[in-house]
């Protein structure tokens, strides 16, 4: 992979149990002054393969002084059953061990002076929303929050919501209350209400579906999800045919794109592997993409002439790509 960013070298300062699948990390600099950074941000962890995670950075005290001048960053992160080495990674980490990782970014900025967000967390999605939380509170701004998850006992930072929230805090819980209604919660929102919503694919589907549906404007529906690429039912092996090399590397009925070409040693850019940021994107010059994004517009899809690599796959037995050098 390409990859321009500038590293840290940290240290593990404590780790602690949040729910019985989450882990929080805290990470303080080795020799350099950590960054500041804003609510929605998150670092790429180096792992000892040399791959690289993004995990976001959270933060639930009101105190500006934890994000403008921070003395550590702190991680949550949840054990995937299927890891590839990323979350294992660090729910193994203990006081004491190095960790590496790139300066703050932020693509899921919270917007300042906005009229009383939502904010929409489904699972381990908490984590950017946690500290957007804490800005707000900061800031003095009125929000609302509904947390969602499978049972009350696997919802991680509960506690440090609930001070934050001060009342304004929902939970749904699967168990108790069967499947979240995306509908009924946002149904009848004042127009000029943002939302902000973290969490699992089905959870963020049904939020842009009914988005289209009512005709938001685009901006006040704001995510981020939190998922890697799944292969569906009935997904087909196809080749790839760059250009302007002409070189073939075959996509495996299992595989993204993105996998299939660094194995085969291409070296290309990409980050979120979860189709949102628009890094690994390529131009389709003949085929026929399966899109499967969050960062392409309608149009976009449309014209099938534009790929991400990271999620999408084909509807042809050949796709030719060509990408920015």
């Amino acid at each position: 992979m390409t990859d321009d960013r500038e590293y840290i070298e940290t240290v593990v300062a404590a780790v602690k149990a949040e729910s019985p699948q989450i882990r929080s990390v805290e990470l303080r600099s080795v020799s350099a002054i950590l960054p500041p950074w804003t609510a929605g941000s998150h670092v790429r962890v180096r792992l000892p393969n040399g791959e690289t995670r993004s995990y976001s950075l959270i933060n639930a005290d009101p105190d500006s002084v934890a994000i403008d001048r921070p003395q550590s960053y702190r991680l949550g992160v949840r054990l995937e059953e299927s890891s590839k080495g990323g979350s294992r990674y660090i729910h193994d980490l203990k006081p004491g061990d190095h960790v590496w990782i790139s300066k703050p970014e932020n693509r899921f900025p919270l917007e300042p002076g906005e009229q009383r967000p939502l904010l929409l967390a489904g699972g381990i999605g908490v984590t950017p929303l946690l500290s957007m939380a804490a800005t707000l509170r900061a800031s003095g701004a009125g929000f609302d929050m509904v947390y969602a998850g499978r049972a009350r006992d696997q919802l991680a930072f509960l506690s440090e919501l609930e001070a934050l929230c001060d009342g304004n805090l929902a939970i749904h819980t699967d168990d108790q209350s069967g499947i979240l209604d995306m509908a009924a919660i946002l149904n009848g929102l004042a127009a000029d209400r943002p939302v902000y919503i973290c969490g699992p694919k089905p959870m963020l589907d049904a939020a842009i579906e009914y988005a289209r549906q009512q005709e938001w404007p685009a901006g006040r529906l704001n995510f981020e999800i939190f998922a890697e690429p799944q292969s569906q039912e009935g997904d087909q092996p196809f080749d790839v045919e760059l250009s302007p090399s002409g070189k073939r590397v075959h996509v495996a009925a299992d595989q993204t794109i993105l996998a299939a070409l660094l194995a085969a040693g291409e070296d290309v850019m990409y980050d979120c592997e979860r189709g949102d940021c628009g890094m690994c994107q390529a131009r389709v010059l003949a085929g026929v993409p399966d899109h499967r994004d969050y960062y392409l517009s309608d149009a976009d899809r449309a014209s099938n002439e534009l790929i991400q690599t990271c999620v999408s796959r084909s509807k042809t037995p050949l796709l030719v790509l060509e990408f920015d050098q």
